[in-house]
């Protein structure tokens, strides 16, 4: 039986031309991403303009207070904005879609999402912490607990 060895060759001019335009090529994606802010609001909730929309959320351990959000350090009020925080301690979320409009340069506006929860399958999430300037629903709520907590600054 006889056997065939065959031996190849690389072309270095090809091969690093093409791993040169895919770096240049990543490093794009990754400028424009982080240009408009995708890639932190994405990573870390609270940085960035995004959208949370859902079906329905039932949850325990619910608390509903006030904060600012922004940079107090620049001394002036348009860097800082009150805010409304929700705390749960554990919810259920069902169609949760989570979207943040971005603008890229020459290829033009897009609307990225990220969706979970679909078909019936709802998220779980232990520590829910949201920060938000807008808050639109209906709601009920069973085992109230009203009250007022004031912190005297001195």
């Amino acid at each position: 039986m006889s056997e065939t060895i065959l031996i190849g060759k690389t072309s270095k001019k090809w091969f690093f031309s093409a791993l040169l335009a895919s770096f240049i090529l990543l490093g794009g994606v990754f400028f424009t991403l982080g240009i408009n802010g995708v890639v932190y609001a994405a990573g870390v909730g609270g940085i960035g303009k995004f959208n949370v929309s859902f079906i329905e959320m039932t949850g325990t351990g619910f608390k509903l207070y006030g904060d600012l959000y922004g940079d107090p350090s620049k001394n002036s009020q348009a860097h800082v904005k009150p805010v409304f925080v929700n705390d749960i301690q554990n919810a259920k979320i069902t169609d949760l879609v989570i979207s943040k409009n971005v603008d890229i340069p020459i290829l033009g506006k897009y609307t990225v999402k990220i969706s979970a929860g679909n078909k019936g399958t709802p998220v779980e999430i232990k520590g829910l912490i949201q920060k938000a300037a807008l808050v639109q629903g209906d709601a009920v709520f069973t085992k109230m607990d009203i009250s007022e907590n004031y912190v005297r600054s001195q």
